[in-house]
């Protein structure tokens, strides 16, 4: 099993640590890849089984890791460690597409670390299936446009006029 370790660049010191325990002589499947370039980065999310997704619980409403939308649309499960109330966790709580700890379940790391290695690649696969199809759903260009124009298309003075004048028509 491969597991992509991508370094969301908050603490980049961080990933030194990371670097370093991968590297260890049980360091396993576990790679961390180094800096991507934007050419190449759709290659790195489709060598891993699973991607790793962090997001630090002082960020919520600050920053988002935008990561998790390549590891889904690579058809790609997502072990995300991070806060409950965020988009990350709502995806993931919504649609059984991977899963989801909080900072400090050290013994849930190991625990889903365990089940994803005795999880058989066909079940990882369909897993990934499932993710493609959520951003093909929720994420794609023609779904959130759709949720965009939703929005602002009721709301703007022009599409009010137009509804005025069909209802003069009537």
């Amino acid at each position: 099993m491969a597991v992509a370790v991508g370094d969301c660049g908050r603490r980049g010191g961080e990933s030194v640590s990371v670097q370093a325990r991968i590297r260890k002589p049980r360091g396993s499947a576990i790679r961390s890849l180094p800096y991507q370039p934007l050419a190449t980065m759709h290659e790195s999310f489709g060598a891993a089984d699973v991607h790793v997704i962090t997001m630090g619980n002082d960020v919520v409403g600050i920053n988002h890791p935008s990561k998790i939308y390549d590891a889904l649309a690579a058809g790609r499960p997502i072990l995300f460690i991070g806060p409950v109330h965020c988009h990350v966790a709502d995806i993931l709580a919504e649609d059984p597409v991977g899963w989801h700890l909080e900072h400090g379940d050290i013994a849930g790391v190991r625990r889903v670390i365990d089940e994803i290695g005795a999880t058989s690649a066909a079940d990882l696969r369909a897993m990934g299936l499932r993710a493609a199809q959520v951003v093909e759903r929720s994420f794609s260009r023609a779904a959130l446009r759709k949720a965009f124009c939703d929005i602002v298309v009721p709301r703007s003075p022009r599409s009010r006029l137009a509804s005025e004048a069909q209802d003069d028509l009537a």
